[in-house]
């Protein structure tokens, strides 16, 4: 099953929602929730949070309070091409760079409003799973032309391979991308 990766700030009120709210919509969305604190290996903190955004195939950023933390692992997404839902409690939440994309927002005065959130969230992952996969993935870049494209996107992927180092024994060369994957370790660098 393909997983949603869900960024957003931790805590009391945001667990709930998470717990009631985003996890089901997920799961309607035919998708397997998955925060960072879920995962449970062995290192750096940071580590698990880039590898299940890598390994996800939609994102889920919870933008209310416009926490940090949750912007920089956003800005790691746009980077790495995902697609994601963004989602806040106001629009003032939404940097203004941000706010070209589609969002939702929601008003937990209004009694039904978790309900409500929850329906959005599944259809807009519905409808962002089903446009992704019928799309080429040069139809990121809208209107520009390839040599745009390709000026945009060779820099990303260069980023990509330098974020990520993967590190294995000399003697043993996996068949197969997936289990070079399986099989690798995380090095984090710094990029220009």
């Amino acid at each position: 099953m393909q997983t949603c990766f869900v960024i957003m700030p931790f805590g009391t009120l945001y667990d709930k929602y998470y717990e009631r709210v985003y996890s089901p919509a997920i799961m309607d969305a035919g998708l397997e929730p998955q925060r960072a604190d879920e995962i449970f290996t062995p290192g750096p903190f940071m580590r698990d949070v880039v590898l299940g955004i890598m390994k996800s195939s939609m994102i889920l950023a919870e933008l209310t309070g416009r926490n940090a933390n949750v912007f920089y692992e956003l800005g790691l997404c746009h980077a790495l091409e995902k697609t994601a839902v963004l989602i806040a409690q106001s629009e003032a939440d939404i940097p203004s760079d941000l706010r070209a994309l589609k969002f939702l927002t929601y008003n937990t005065a209004d009694p039904d409003w978790a309900n409500y959130l929850k329906s959005s969230v599944t259809n807009t992952l519905r409808s962002a799973d089903n446009e992704e996969s019928s799309r080429p993935r040069k139809a990121r870049c809208g209107s520009l032309g390839n040599e745009h494209y390709r000026a945009l996107s060779d820099p990303i992927r260069q980023r990509r391979s330098a974020i990520i180092k993967l590190e294995r024994p000399h003697d043993e060369k996996p068949t197969t991308q997936e289990e070079s994957s399986n099989s690798a370790q995380v090095k984090t660098v710094a990029c220009k």
